[in-house]
């Protein structure tokens, strides 16, 4: 909305602008009460990521490799990945000294080759050179963790700058087109060509993370996800290496716990199993962690023992339906059939699914036994 409004304002449209803006604000404040007051989702995310938990002052020196690599992509395309962390800690690092002019030389010369086709069209189809070059900063900006972001850089968040920077190009390139359409013919078919090869890593999990994770073997996300992926295939001992290098590059997040956890519960070393579970959980209040531990204590545990924990958890997540069949059950193996068959009717109406349905019934059995 934003560009939107800066289009108009371009256009001499002024009072259409400032519309778009103060719709833009009311927007905003309805997002930011939603997500602060009804979500309760906090404004800051924990650091997980390097970029995340480097200073501002090292994100900043970070910016010009950033852009230097989303330039890369734009025009070359090659070694592509979901998900890259790194951070430019140093002004002696080869990635800040080196990046910096060259982004600031190409830049020099977008601007400079655009400004010489301004002086040769109309008016408003100069506005239209701004109006892409507003499109490519604003949409850069967002994505060069000046606000702390996930990752470092991801192909995904190029998407939209890349049509600010298609539509100077294009301009730029409309005077030359019927000299080189040969060429613009083979860039086309080479950039199409590229974009078809990138499809074939999609086919499946096992194959995009696997192939991803050989260009960036320190995004403890990927990591992670290739393991989960393993696991589905049965390849529980490269899961476990992979969690476990995931928990090495990122100690303070869950999800790599909860699932090294499973590994351990698959290979039947409990005690362990339960050590990653509690981690899980002290480190982000994980839901698949406290149903994995819930399902753990169940088989291990007696019944006042799951109980105690599944009071705490279902504070928690109150509408998370594992956890109330788990508690369920325990209610009935300690013989508290009139809170079992409560909480299974509430669950029943909750969500009225067949194995709810038996779940109540059987419940209801049992009472009348």
């Amino acid at each position: 909305m934003p560009i939107i409004g800066f289009y108009f304002w371009q256009a001499g449209r002024k009072k259409k602008s400032l519309w778009l803006a103060l719709n833009l604000f009311c927007v905003f404040l309805i997002y930011f009460y939603l997500r602060t007051f009804v979500a309760k989702i906090p404004l800051t995310k924990p650091e997980l990521s390097p970029i995340a938990a480097a200073s501002f002052s090292q994100r900043l020196l970070t910016v010009p490799y950033i852009l230097f690599s989303y330039l890369r992509l734009i025009f070359f395309p090659l070694n592509l990945s979901i998900a890259r962390h790194w951070v430019v800690r140093q002004i002696s690092d080869i990635r800040f000294y080196a990046a910096l002019p060259a982004v600031i030389i190409f830049f020099v010369w977008l601007f400079w080759q655009l400004k010489k086709f301004n002086l040769k069209i109309p008016k408003h189809q100069a506005n239209l050179g701004k109006f892409f070059c507003c499109w490519l900063v604003i949409s850069l900006a967002l994505v060069l963790n000046l606000f702390p972001l996930d990752m470092t850089i991801t192909e995904r968040w190029l998407y939209f700058p890349m049509l600010g920077m298609l539509g100077i190009m294009g301009m730029l390139g409309i005077e030359k087109l019927g000299k080189g359409r040969l060429v613009f013919g083979l860039i086309v078919f080479l950039f199409a060509g590229r974009t078809f090869l990138r499809t074939l890593d999609w086919q499946n999990g096992l194959i995009l993370y696997g192939r991803d994770i050989k260009i960036n073997p320190e995004a403890f996300d990927l990591q992670n996800n290739y393991g989960v992926e393993l696991i589905r295939n049965n390849k529980i001992d490269e899961a476990k290496a992979h969690f476990e290098k995931s928990i090495e590059l990122s100690p303070d997040w869950w999800t790599n716990y909860s699932n090294l956890g499973v590994i351990y519960q698959r290979k039947g070393d409990l005690v362990k199993a339960r050590e990653f579970y509690q981690k899980a959980i002290a480190n982000g209040n994980y839901y698949l962690a406290y149903e994995n531990l819930a399902g753990l204590l169940l088989k291990t545990e007696n019944p006042e023992q799951t109980i105690t924990f599944l009071d705490t958890a279902l504070k928690k997540f109150p509408f998370n339906q594992f956890l109330r069949k788990v508690l369920i059950i325990a209610l009935t193996r300690k013989t508290d059939f009139v809170l079992a068959e409560k909480e299974a009717s509430w669950l029943y109406r909750l969500s009225p699914t067949e194995e709810n349905r038996l779940l109540y019934e059987m419940v209801l059995k049992k009472r009348k036994l």
